[in-house]
C-alpha cells in the first residue's frame, strides 16, 4: 500500500501545559452568542460572528496577536473543515471581549448534522484550555445541500511531466472540472476555506524523512465558470527532492468542501532528476518520438536532447539510437539536416544531390546544416541504418534494428522502405 505525503494539511493543536505553570483555565463570563442568530445558506455564503467574554487571572488568554505559543482557535466540522483564530476586540488578556468570524459557503450542511467538534478552544498563555461547544448556537435555517463531489473530467497535461533544473521547479497541470451544485472553489473565489490540495506517493518515507512536501502555488480558473471550467493548478517541487519518479495525486474542492479524494484519474507521473543525457558524451545520436506529430527526431547534441526532455512534452525520449561523430574523421561524410515547419518533422540525408535539390526546389524544407558525420560504405565493424518514408505523416524514419525494419515492412503499410541510408559503428 502506498504511503501518501500530503502537500496541504489541516493544523491540529496538541498543546501540553507548561510544567510548573498555573493550571486554571480561562473562564467564560458571557456568551458565546452568534450574529446573526439565524442564517440561511440556501441564499449564498454566510458570515457568522461568534462573540464571548473571558477572564484569566493567571497568565491571561492567548490570541495569536500576543505572540504566545497557544493561540485560541474556533473549529467547525459540520461542513467543510473551518479553523479560524479567535481575536481580542477589547479589554486585555486578563479580562477581554473576543470574536471569531466564520464563513459558511452556500449549501453548507451546518445544523443538518451535528458533531461535538464544533467548538471554541480558548487557551491561556500557559497552555491551559477551556473548550466551549458552539453547535447549538449555529442556527442554519437553510435546507438545500450539496453532497456531490466534483468530477475531474480530464487532465490535459501530457504525462509524464519532468522537473530537472534548479530554475524549473513549478509544474503547471491543466484540468477540466465540473461540479453540479455549489461549484469549484478556486483561488479567486470569495468565501472559500480551501481550494485544492495534492499528495505525493512516498512508499519508503523518503520525502517525509527529508521534510519535503510539494506545495501548491496557485489554483485558478482559466476559462468557463465554477460549474464547468478549465483550471490551472501549479505546484512547487523543492530542490531537496531526490531524483526519481513520483506519483502526484490532485484534489479539488467545491464551495462546501466536497472533494475528489485524490482520485487516481487525476494522478500525474512526475520525473525529478538530472538530465537524462550525459553531456560529457558527444558521439551518441539520441532518438525521440512525438505522438502528436507522428514523427521521430534524432540529435547528436546532448544540450538539444536535454532541452527537449526538460521543456517540450510533445517529445518522448526513446534512448540512444546509434553512434556518430560531431566532427569529421577518416572515411566519414556529413549527414545533412532539414526541418519543415509545415510537417513538424526533420529530414536527414547523406546525398549531396538530395540536399541540393531540396534547397533549390522545396520551400517546405529549411536547411539546418550538418547534423553529424558517419560512413557511406559498409565494413566489418559497422552496421546499416535503414530509411523509411510515410506520405501520411510526411516524415522519414531511421533505424539500425533489423527486427524493427522487418516489422514495419511486414505490418505497417504507412511506411515505405527506402533502403540503406548510411552505416554506423556497431
Amino acid at each position: 500500500m502506498k504511503k501518501i505525503l500530503f502537500g496541504i494539511s489541516i493544523l491540529m493543536f496538541s498543546l501540553p501545559a507548561v510544567v510548573g505553570a498555573g493550571t486554571d483555565a480561562p473562564v467564560i463570563t458571557s456568551g458565546p452568542v452568534a450574529d446573526p442568530v439565524t442564517f440561511n445558506t440556501d441564499t449564498g455564503s454566510q458570515l457568522v460572528t461568534i462573540e464571548f467574554s473571558a477572564t484569566d487571572s493567571g497568565s491571561g488568554v492567548c490570541v495569536r496577536a500576543d505572540g504566545c505559543s497557544f493561540p485560541s482557535i474556533a473549529r467547525v466540522e459540520d461542513s467543510v473543515y473551518i479553523e479560524e483564530d479567535i481575536v481580542r476586540v477589547s479589554g486585555d488578556a486578563q479580562n477581554g471581549v473576543y470574536q471569531v468570524p466564520l464563513t459558511f459557503a452556500q449549501y453548507s450542511n451546518i445544523n443538518q448534522s451535528t458533531y461535538a467538534d464544533n467548538d471554541l478552544n480558548i487557551y491561556d498563555k500557559n497552555g491551559n484550555r477551556t473548550r466551549v461547544p458552539i453547535s447549538s448556537i449555529l442556527d442554519n435555517v437553510g435546507s438545500a445541500t450539496d453532497n456531490a463531489t466534483p468530477i475531474i473530467v480530464r487532465v490535459n497535461s501530457i504525462i509524464p511531466g519532468a522537473v530537472r533544473s534548479a530554475t524549473e521547479r513549478v509544474v503547471d497541470v491543466s484540468l477540466d472540472i465540473i461540479d453540479d451544485v455549489s461549484g469549484i472553489c478556486a483561488d479567486e473565489d470569495s468565501g472559500c476555506n480551501r481550494s485544492a490540495a495534492l499528495a505525493v506517493s512516498d512508499p519508503d518515507d523518503i520525502l517525509e524523512d527529508l521534510g519535503v512536501s510539494f506545495d501548491i502555488v496557485s489554483f485558478s480558473r482559466e476559462s468557463g465558470d465554477k460549474l464547468s471550467g478549465t483550471y490551472s493548478l501549479k505546484y512547487h517541487v523543492p530542490l531537496a527532492t531526490p531524483k526519481g519518479s513520483y506519483e502526484v495525486f490532485l484534489e479539488v474542492l467545491d464551495n462546501v468542501g466536497n472533494y475528489t479524494n485524490y482520485d487516481f484519474i487525476a494522478s500525474q507521473q512526475l520525473i525529478v532528476g538530472d538530465p537524462l543525457v550525459d553531456t560529457t558524451v558527444d558521439n551518441v545520436v539520441h532518438r525521440f518520438y512525438s505522438a502528436n506529430y507522428g514523427s521521430h527526431f534524432y540529435t547528436i547534441s546532448a544540450a538539444e536532447a536535454n532541452a527537449l526532455i526538460t521543456n517540450d512534452p510533445n517529445w518522448s525520449y526513446e534512448g540512444q539510437a546509434y553512434e556518430a561523430s560531431p566532427q569529421i574523421i577518416s572515411e566519414q561524410n556529413p549527414v545533412y539536416r532539414f526541418y519543415s515547419q509545415n510537417y513538424r518533422s526533420h529530414f536527414f540525408t547523406m546525398s549531396e544531390s538530395e540536399k541540393d535539390f531540396l534547397i533549390a526546389n522545396d520551400p517546405n524544407w529549411s536547411y539546418e546544416g550538418v547534423a553529424y558525420y558517419t560512413y557511406t560504405q559498409p565494413a566489418n565493424d559497422r552496421k546499416a541504418l535503414y530509411r523509411f518514408y510515410s506520405a501520411l505523416y510526411q516524415s522519414h524514419f531511421y533505424t539500425t534494428s533489423e527486427s524493427e525494419r522487418d516489422s514495419l515492412i511486414a505490418y505497417d503499410q504507412n511506411w515505405i522502405y527506402e533502403g540503406i541510408a548510411w552505416y554506423v559503428n556497431k
